[in-house]
Order: structure tokens, then C-alpha cells, then sequence
């Protein structure tokens, strides 16, 4: 199943008509969104497209990466059926290392800085199909794609630990500064990203946007600005070259949640993400300056359609 912008537009689009046709009584009543979720199976896809450019515009790389999940109910675990990356030329790879990853979501991160309950170690020296080391940028990628689920999924659409959150949001129209803001988060991942490369978050806004119909389901649409974000990351792609990364981010989208059973029905969003990237090696220093653009897209299928990949 291949997943479209202009449809995931689309039906929130219909699905904000449809409300409006409901009346204002739809509009005005309250509801509560983070409240127990349904213990039931859950299946879902993600999609991430990624465009980097020059200052001046001129693409230097795309790609992209495919994750397919499953929840298990009363376990609580996750399931990674299956991981693909996608490179310039849009053909897939499968990721086979990533598929049968298990594990338990937990809000934050443990003392080794491991977000969300995601082992970085699953993600060291991940090959493509040819046995083919993945590039630094392609490691990051893969294990990202899981922490960006969960955040949208899960971390924003549960109710916040002791600070403003989704629990906030009863009616249309409401709007909270949700609890991570201004927070420092852990980005580095084994050898790939150097220890102490963080992510510091702007500003996060969730703003009661409508009631819509989504997947046939009555939904909450639920809008995040991330406000103005910073990041600072370390590598090494090589022996003997080190390269630090600065740079800005601000990242939007529309989470669906359904208001009965409180799991995400749909999520689409984007980010821009402008970096200025020093090279240190032993000729010199070299600097690049990037801007790119990411489109996240997560839906909520089926188990037809999802045992159909």
C-alpha cells in the first residue's frame, strides 16, 4: 500500500466538511482525549519522503524510509514486520536486520539516553539487501523513523506526565503548550552520532482543530507546531573526519485520533530543518549549508491490507 499526500489530505479535508454538517452541538460539546485506549490490534504504516537541498535550491539527496508496525494487546509490545529504505531513485530496500524488532514504548528516555524504549543496539552496522553498509545519514534514518512514530502516535496523543498536554484539550478551538517544551533531547546513536548531539524543542503547541471522519471513524483532529527547535550533532563518517552539525527545525502536522478508542487513526505532517555542517579533517575545514524538507505520513490499516504490505 502506497500512501499519497493528496489523499491523506484529502479525507481530512472531507472530514472537516462532514463535522461542520453535523451542527454546532458536535462543535461545542467536550470531550476527553486522553483518556484509556482500547486494548486492541493495531496495524500501521508509516511513510517519511526526505529532500535536501542547497541554500540555493539545487536537490543533493532524497530518500526516504517505509516502516510497517503492529501492536500486540496484552503484551503491550510493538512489531516491526517490515523496514524499507528508499534512495534517489525511489527503489526500495529491505531492511531484513530491522523486521522482527520487539519492545515495550515508555514515555521519555532511560539513563543511557534511549528514547522511547528503541535498543539503539538493533541498529549497529545495518546493511541493505546486498550486504551494503547503510550510510551514517541512512543508519539515523532507519532508527529515527521509530522515535518520529511514537511521538506522534503515542507521546502527543497521551496524556502528559504532570505538564500541559492532550488531557488539556476538551473543546474545539482549545490550545496548550505542551509539557516538552524548551526540553533537551538525546539524538546520538552508537558509533553513528556522536554522544552529547541533542535535539532542543521549541515552543510545542496542540491545538483542538475539529472533528473529522477518518477512516470511517469519528476523529479528533489534533494539530502540533513545534515552535522554533535547535540541534547539535557530532559524527564521525570516517577515520581521521570528524563533522559538527548546528542547525534550526520546525516541524507541523495533524494528528486523527479517534475519539472511542483513542488510537491514532492518521498523522500527516511536515519539517524544515536548516543545518550548517563543519568538516574537520587533517586538509582543513570544510563548511556546507542544507535545508530539508521531510514529509511524515502514518496510517492506520487494516490487518488485510497490512498482511498485503
Amino acid at each position: 500500500m502506497k500512501m499519497t499526500r493528496t489523499v491523506v489530505a484529502g479525507a481530512c479535508v472531507v472530514g472537516l466538511f462532514t463535522a461542520c454538517a453535523w451542527g454546532g452541538d458536535v462543535l461545542r460539546e467536550e470531550y476527553e482525549l486522553a483518556g484509556a485506549r482500547s486494548e486492541e490490534p493495531r496495524y500501521y504504516v508509516m511513510e517519511i519522503d526526505r529532500t535536501d537541498r542547497t541554500v540555493a535550491g539545487c536537490v543533493t539527496e532524497r530518500g526516504g524510509t517505509r516502516l510497517m508496525l503492529e501492536y500486540l494487546p496484552g503484551s503491550g509490545e510493538w512489531v516491526c514486520r517490515r523496514f524499507e529504505v528508499f534512495r534517489g531513485d525511489g527503489a526500495a530496500m529491505e531492511i531484513a536486520s530491522v523486521a522482527g524488532l520487539r519492545y515495550t514504548y515508555t514515555p521519555g528516555f532511560d539513563e543511557a539516553g534511549q528514547v522511547f524504549g528503541i535498543d539503539h543496539s538493533r541498529f549497529d552496522g545495518l546493511t541493505d539487501v546486498h550486504g551494503h553498509p547503510l550510510t551514517i545519514t541512512e543508519h539515523y534514518w532507519v532508527y529515527n523513523t521509530f522515535i518520529d512514530f511514537h511521538g506522534f502516535t503515542d507521546y502527543f496523543v497521551s496524556a502528559a506526565g504532570g505538564g500541559g498536554g492532550i488531557q488539556d484539550l476538551t473543546r474545539v478551538g482549545d490550545r496548550v503548550v505542551h509539557e516538552a517544551s524548551g526540553t533537551r533531547a538525546p539524538v546520538d546513536l552508537n558509533d553513528t552520532i556522536g554522544a552529547g548531539s541533542t535535539f532542543v524543542n521549541g515552543e510545542i503547541v496542540l491545538s483542538f482543530d475539529g472533528i473529522g471522519l477518518v477512516n470511517d471513524r469519528a476523529c479528533a483532529l489534533v494539530g502540533i507546531d513545534s515552535g522554533d527547535c535547535s540541534l547539535e550533532m557530532s559524527l564521525e563518517p570516517m577515520p581521521g573526519v570528524s563533522v559538527d552539525v548546528v542547525g534550526y527545525s520546525r516541524y507541523r502536522g495533524v494528528c486523527s485520533v479517534d475519539i472511542e478508542t483513542r488510537w491514532l487513526e492518521r498523522f500527516a505532517g511536515s519539517e524544515v530543518v536548516s543545518t550548517v555542517s563543519v568538516a574537520h579533517t587533517s586538509g582543513g575545514e570544510f563548511t556546507t549549508n542544507a535545508v530539508s524538507t521531510v514529509e511524515r505520513r502514518i496510517e492506520s490499516v487494516t490487518a488485510e491490507v497490512f498482511e498485503g504490505g
